[in-house]
């Protein structure tokens, strides 16, 4: 979770000194993000989908980019998922909104 977020702070500030503004040092993708939040919206009845699209877009995501890569938002939502089984809904929620609101 916390590297979907980490993601949400590199689109959201920038990525100055970075040669793909999509891309996290650790190798994580604006897709990763995506899928994170699509999870999060559905799991824990939320709207934070529409930021990270919009964060994503501002940084240089192209809706054609986005449909190319369906199938990794697609298994960022499974492994979110799976995370919840093993954590429990509630917690998974709780950590993911607290995640979200201070960017970690």
């Amino acid at each position: 979770m916390k590297r979907a977020l980490f993601v949400l702070t590199i689109l959201l500030c920038g990525s100055q000194g970075r040669a793909d503004p999509l891309t996290t040092p650790d190798g994580t993708d604006a897709f990763f993000g995506l899928g994170w939040a699509a999870a999060a919206d559905k799991i824990c009845t939320l709207k934070t989908y529409r930021i990270v699209l919009v964060a994503s877009k501002a940084a240089g995501l192209t809706d054609q980019e986005i449909a190319d890569n369906a199938w990794k938002i697609a298994e960022t939502a499974v492994q979110a998922a799976q995370e919840v089984q093993r954590t429990g809904r509630d917690k998974w929620c709780a950590n993911y909104r607290r995640g979200f609101l201070t960017g970690r």
